[in-house]
């Protein structure tokens, strides 16, 4: 595997102790082949980032940017209560950072309108 088939992104709040990691694997089409997670908090958290891992899939890496986490609670095989949506979006930011990670390693311009206000 190449590292520039890579995309890895992480996302720490700096509000709570929880992070999550996860890493694109993007085939020579810019389609993303497979998707992994590391998920540390709440089984909310990991209930995102798995479900997150599981509609990536056979989605173009840059599609990633335009991504909400309601895409997340959307899919989710259970219901996601309401104070715990920031785990959705923890993991909506995590894949972001991923797709960054990816484009930047393999010079494809993108427009980065991230906010870096709120720590990750």
């Amino acid at each position: 595997m190449k590292m520039k088939n890579l995309g890895i992104g992480k996302s720490v709040p700096l509000d709570t102790d929880e992070t999550v990691v996860v890493t694109l694997v993007v085939g020579e089409d810019g389609m993303i082949t497979s998707c992994g997670y590391s998920a540390e908090g709440s089984e909310y958290l990991d209930d995102c980032a798995r479900t997150l891992c599981n509609v990536l899939p056979e989605k173009p890496v840059i599609d990633v940017l335009q991504m909400t986490n309601m895409a997340i609670v959307y899919n989710m095989e259970t219901d996601l209560p309401p104070q715990f949506f920031y785990c959705s979006h923890m993991a909506t930011v995590a894949a972001k950072n991923a797709a960054k990670d990816y484009l930047r390693k393999n010079n494809i311009p993108f427009e980065d309108d991230s906010c870096c206000c709120c720590g990750t």
